[in-house]
């Protein structure tokens, strides 16, 4: 069964390949894992341990992005 994409833009798999990482300052100085991407916006898998509160979809947050082949 094909289920078509409900998001306004396709969500894109991050590869096994290589580690896409991102901070955001809000929640501290803790790298979170990134699980995909699309054209307008990106999944995150946050940490148990981090205190994910204000973390809501369509919102903006500063992130600083790690890549590790």
């Amino acid at each position: 069964r094909v289920v078509k994409e409900r998001r306004r833009a396709k969500r894109l798999p991050i590869l096994e390949t290589f580690s896409l990482f991102c901070s955001v300052p809000k929640l501290g100085p803790v790298r979170q894992s990134v699980s995909d991407v699309s054209e307008l916006g990106m999944g995150i898998v946050v940490s148990d341990d981090v205190p994910a509160e204000g973390l809501d979809a369509d919102k903006v947050f500063e992130v600083q992005m790690f890549l590790n082949p």
